[in-house]
């Protein structure tokens, strides 16, 4: 998912040696069949057909800053590094939290 795109693995491997299962969180270089490479794309997530994870158009996180020299104000925008793309996003609200 999100490609919809229905394949096989043919092979799990972990630092070029061959797994029979992997869970979540392993990293693993997995072999495809059935698919084009160029129909995959990074952040990609493997699941079984009658399965499908849910693709989210939006979503609230809370980031905790440390040792920023410039502040971060509402409306301002923010370049961050989702998986491996860059993704824009604007902040709407801001908590201050106290210890």
């Amino acid at each position: 998912m999100p490609s919809g795109e229905i394949a096989s693995i043919k092979a799990i491997e972990q630092e070029g040696k061959p797994l029979t299962v992997a869970m979540a969180g392993d990293g693993v270089d997995i072999g495809l069949t059935g698919v084009e490479a160029g129909m995959l794309s990074p952040g990609g997530v493997l699941c079984h057909p009658d399965f499908p994870i849910p693709v989210a158009s939006r979503f609230e996180v809370r980031v905790l800053t440390l040792g920023i020299t410039i502040p971060i104000l509402p409306g301002s925008q923010v370049c961050c590094l989702w998986i491996s793309s860059p993704v824009s996003w604007h902040l709407t609200r801001m908590h201050r939290y106290r210890r």
